[in-house]
């Protein structure tokens, strides 16, 4: 609307630039001779012909960039939902292979038992570090047994760790993807403060590589 009320008001300018130079040359009043209205008719169609042509293809050219405009915004809120939608399914993957793990560990002389996701996730498991084996485990236990027993709960915690360590990793560069596609980062902060503990448990215990800045 706005766009159109000031192509009209420069169209009108343009109309009352081009015929007033005439009307002030040749004329002082209206006349009444129709060779000269057709004279003024031919002058004003040649000048203001190409002027309006000329400002009919630079509204085309800004209506077209609008719309240009418009496809990029709905196709990056289409990516920015995608993206949502491969989290949120990752996210239950995560909890999903930890919940099904069950950990035994010591509590003074004492034993008790909790889910892998409680372990890794739960900041008041500050013993997690002893209670987990780390990322370098199975190769560490190879060199030292030369074979593994199926029974061995650190064999089922290992592979469900790298598995969960491996969603986490995915969390990031989707939140990093989605930083780059938005103009805020208010859900790449989100995504990071919501899994800084298990995160950088992981990390610590050598199954991810790659550090979780809180800025993108």
């Amino acid at each position: 609307m706005k766009s159109l009320l000031i192509t009209s008001f420069v169209l009108l300018l343009l109309i009352i630039g081009v015929a007033l130079p005439w009307v002030y040359t040749f004329y002082g009043e209206l006349s009444t001779n129709t060779a000269d209205w057709s004279s003024f008719g031919s002058y004003m169609g040649g000048i203001l012909s190409p002027l309006v042509a000329g400002l009919a293809l630079f509204s085309l050219i800004k209506t077209v960039n609008q719309q240009q405009d418009q496809i990029d915004v709905l196709h990056k809120q289409s990516e920015r939902e995608d993206i949502l939608k491969a989290i949120e399914k990752i996210e239950l993957d995560f909890e999903k292979v930890l919940t099904n793990v069950p950990i035994t560990y010591l509590i003074g002389s004492e034993t008790s038992t909790c889910s892998g996701l409680d372990m890794i996730n739960d900041i008041t498991f500050d013993s997690y570090a002893t209670a987990l084996p780390d990322g370098d485990y199975l190769k560490k236990a190879l060199q030292d047994n030369n074979k593994l027993k199926k029974t061995d709960q650190n064999v089922t915690l290992h592979a469900a760790l790298a598995i969960a360590a491996g969603h986490l990793n995915q969390i990031r560069l989707y939140t990093e993807a989605h930083n780059k596609i938005s103009s805020t980062n208010a859900m790449y902060k989100y995504y990071q403060r919501k899994y800084r503990i298990p995160y950088g448990r992981l990390r610590e215990l050598n199954y991810i590589k790659k550090e979780w800045n809180e800025n993108a």
